[in-house]
C-alpha cells in the first residue's frame, strides 16, 4: 500500500487471532484522496488453505502414480524381454539348438507369459479397488507361492 500498487496472486501465511494459521491470497487496494495520494486501503484476504492442501494432495497422488507407472513398466518389461528374446532365438536359431535348450526356452516363454498375465490381472484388481468395486478374495497357500517366487528370483539373480 505504501508503494501505491496492487498486489495479486501472492500467497501469504496468516496467523489468526486464535493462533491458528492459514494460507491466504491478499487483495490490498490503495484508496486515493482527491490529490492522488494514498489515503488508505481496502484489503480482502481469501483463505485458500483447503485449496492448497487439496493441490498438495493431488501433487502427491500424481507423484505416486508416476512412481507406480515406472514400477509397472519395469515389471512388464522384464517378462516381455524374456519372451521376446527366447522366441526370437527359437525363430532364428531353433533348428541349431539342442532339445534341452529349446525346451528351456519354451518353458521360459510360458512362465514369463504367465507372469505377465498375473501382472495384468493384479492391475485390473487394483483398478476395481480404486473404483470402489468389490473384488473376489481367495486364500493363498504360502507354501505353494514361495518356492515359485524363489525359483524366479534365483533365475534373475543367480
Amino acid at each position: 500500500i505504501k508503494e501505491d500498487r496492487l498486489v495479486r496472486g501472492v500467497e501469504i501465511d496468516v496467523e489468526r487471532p486464535d493462533g491458528s494459521r492459514c494460507i491466504a491470497l491478499p487483495y490490498p487496494t490503495p484508496i486515493h484522496d482527491e490529490t492522488g495520494r494514498v489515503a488508505g486501503a481496502v484489503s480482502v484476504h481469501v483463505d485458500v488453505t483447503q485449496q492448497r492442501q487439496t493441490q498438495d494432495a493431488l501433487q502427491q497422488a500424481l507423484r505416486a502414480k508416476d512412481d507406480f507407472l515406472g514400477l509397472v513398466s519395469h515389471e512388464l518389461k522384464t517378462p516381455l524381454t524374456a519372451i521376446s528374446g527366447n522366441s526370437r532365438s527359437l525363430l532364428l536359431h531353433g533348428d541349431q539348438l539342442d532339445d534341452e535348450t529349446r525346451t528351456q526356452a519354451l518353458a521360459d516363454i510360458v512362465e514369463e507369459g504367465d507372469r505377465l498375465q498375473h501382472l495384468v490381472e493384479n492391475m485390473l484388481v487394483l483398478s476395481r479397488m480404486a473404483d470402489g468395486r468389490d473384488i473376489d478374495l481367495e486364500p493363498i497357500l504360502v507354501q505353494r507361492v514361495v518356492p515359485r517366487l524363489l525359483r524366479r528370483f534365483q533365475r534373475r539373480m543367480p
